[in-house]
């Protein structure tokens, strides 16, 4: 689903216009972590942004912490 944005900026006493399309896909957590498993990822950890993290910018997001061993 695209998020259109238009932002209006002060730019040395001129209102400049930024137009940008943002184009988003959303997945579940299961979704997400199904993949990261599927990827080779463990000990795969969820925290949501409001609740978790105090973000208060950014509600509804969820960041995902995991690790993957590399071999040399």
């Amino acid at each position: 689903m695209p998020v259109i944005l238009t932002i209006f900026s002060l730019i040395e006493k001129t209102w400049q216009r930024f137009d940008s399309t943002i184009l988003e896909k959303c997945y579940t957590k299961e979704e997400i972590t199904s993949a990261l498993k599927t990827a080779g990822f463990s000990d795969i950890n969820s925290y949501d942004s409001h609740h978790d993290l105090k973000i208060s910018q950014m509600p509804g997001s969820t960041y995902f912490v995991c690790y993957k061993r590399v071999n040399s």
